[in-house]
């Protein structure tokens, strides 16, 4: 089930955010499309048997 990703709490997106600009200072060869790079409108919530509340979520 997808959900709209400003249903994630904003400390994943943010963490999520960090993570993307992260990738900004690392050597590539096609640095253009990481600096094109964003999230999707939805993004699906994984699960584990061992907690309650979201593990992580996809994003695409």
């Amino acid at each position: 089930m997808r959900v709209p990703w400003e249903k994630v709490p904003v400390a994943d997106r943010r963490r999520a955010a960090r993570m993307l600009e992260s990738l900004l200072g690392m050597p590539s060869k096609n640095r253009r499309s990481l600096r094109e790079a964003h999230f999707g409108d939805e993004v699906m919530p994984i699960h584990r048997p061992d907690l309650d509340e979201v593990a992580h979520w996809e994003c695409s």
